[in-house]
């Protein structure tokens, strides 16, 4: 069995991206009105760099910024979708 441990590193950062993006969405429609909610994001997204150190320890530059790309594209497109109800529009 091969090592899974590139993949899991990009889906735990493609995972801060759509729990954060969530939380920025809800800020920009109203749903959460306390600004203090910004400090999350912000501090989360702050520490990612260290995440993405600890996984070049298990695999290349490209290939984690690939697999964190590529999970977090389709995790935030689905919650958009999903969650949020978003529709895929050219505008």
């Amino acid at each position: 069995m091969s090592d899974i441990s590139p993949f899991l590193y990009g889906l735990f950062m493609a995972t801060i991206d759509v729990f954060m993006l969530g939380i920025l969405k809800l800020i920009s429609t109203g749903a959460i009105q306390n600004m203090w909610w910004m400090v999350l994001p912000t501090c989360v997204y702050a520490f990612q760099p260290w995440i993405f150190l600890h996984s070049l320890r298990v695999e290349s530059m490209i290939v984690m910024n690939l697999l964190w790309d590529l999970i977090s594209d389709i995790l935030v497109t689905a919650n958009g979708l999903l969650y949020f109800k978003e529709k895929l529009s050219n505008t």
